[in-house]
């Protein structure tokens, strides 16, 4: 989180900031794109110089438009990856901000991880359960857990809970 305040602070020049501690929109546009754009450029620039395909433009408006419509969680994971990275370039900024999960609580509970989004991936349908879909999976939900000590402490007990459930009894176990 320390990205995003750090980012609001900057954001917001003095007044804003007793605002900002009590309604985050209070400060900026409220649409996540505008407010992030110097970020959301940054991660566009060095994925786009790693993969040497794209077009900046583009890569611009497709991330914006699938940050604004994410939820708080997935904004914040973006700020946080950002910041976390911020002295890396091309492609080693892109596996700074995909690699998380190697260390921390991720890496501690990589095997819980994987079935918890291998069992969601499968209740949700098949074209669901791609590999791509649980791999994502995995990197979103071991970012948030390392970042969230108390998101750790309520996966290990739904994990407790319902290990031993399989597809959608899993899900609704949770």
């Amino acid at each position: 989180m320390k990205g995003y305040w750090s980012r609001i602070l900057r954001l917001s020049q003095g007044t804003c900031f007793i605002a900002s501690l009590l309604v985050l929109p209070a400060c900026g546009t409220g649409k996540f794109s505008e407010d992030f754009s110097t970020e959301i450029s940054r991660d566009c620039v060095e994925t786009i110089g790693c993969y040497l395909t794209g077009q900046i433009a583009t890569c611009i408006g497709s991330v914006g438009e699938t940050l604004d419509q994410a939820g708080t969680s997935r904004q914040q994971w973006f700020v946080d990856a950002v910041y976390r990275c911020q002295g890396q370039k091309m492609c080693d900024y892109v596996n700074c901000v995909q690699s998380t999960n190697s260390g921390g609580f991720a890496a501690a509970r990589l095997n819980e991880i994987t079935i918890d989004c291998q069992q969601r991936a499968i209740c949700r349908g098949a074209q669901n359960a791609s590999e791509d879909t649980v791999r994502q999976c995995i990197q979103e939900t071991g970012n948030r857990l390392n970042a969230d000590v108390a998101a750790q402490a309520e996966f290990d007990a739904r994990y407790l809970r319902c290990s031993g459930q399989m597809g959608c009894n899993y899900t609704a176990c949770q």
